[in-house]
């Protein structure tokens, strides 16, 4: 059986030279007054120190109020390093921005990284169909939870239906009242799905 002296426990962690200068050079940035720890940001001036607790009010009155505006990285960091201070400030607000419900939704087409070409569009009207599935929704009062929209390339015009599943009998029955009114196209283009 193996003995552990005591001095194992007890000993503390011998700190060099080096790793004393930095904490202190590192501390000389912090003041207290008046109850308050401050932190002293060379662009910014003196600027309260925050609590943990406190870091996501301050991240959603600077981001996602409707007078914060939803803006960028960049533009929320400084607006927080003009009043506010935490270790990992930087790193907790572009965490929160990229799980923001909100900018997810609205700057999709700016993350884009793929070039986007158009698809040629043929001359005569229903000669060439997008078909596309929304849903599931709400329930209807005919059990409809999906929208089926097909759409012409080459005038715009929408077919739009309710459909109560995403089955292929749904789909082809409303893409059959479709051709019985306008004709048969050549092609029918989808969002590849089954």
């Amino acid at each position: 059986m193996m003995k552990i002296k005591d001095k194992d426990f007890t000993s503390k962690k011998k700190r060099t030279k080096n790793e004393k200068n930095n904490y202190r050079r590192k501390t000389k940035r912090f003041t207290f007054t008046n109850g308050t720890l401050l932190y002293n940001h060379k662009t910014h001036g003196c600027v309260r120190v925050i609590k943990e607790t406190e870091r996501d009010i301050i991240l959603q009155g600077c981001h996602s109020d409707p007078l914060a505006g939803h803006q960028g990285i960049n533009r929320t960091t400084f607006k927080v390093k003009e009043q506010y201070y935490w270790p990992g400030l930087e790193a907790d607000i572009r965490d929160y921005i990229r799980h923001c419900d909100k900018c997810q939704r609205l700057n999709c087409l700016a993350k884009a990284s793929a070039e986007l070409h158009p698809i040629p569009v043929k001359d005569s009207p229903f000669d060439m169909l997008g078909l596309d599935l929304v849903g599931p929704l709400n329930t209807t009062d005919n059990n409809d939870r999906f929208i089926a929209v097909l759409i012409d390339y080459f005038t715009k015009w929408p077919e739009v239906k309710t459909i109560p599943s995403k089955h292929s009998h749904h789909i082809a029955e409303f893409i059959i009242e479709v051709i019985c009114r306008h004709g048969t196209p050549s092609e029918v283009i989808t969002g590849r799905g089954r």
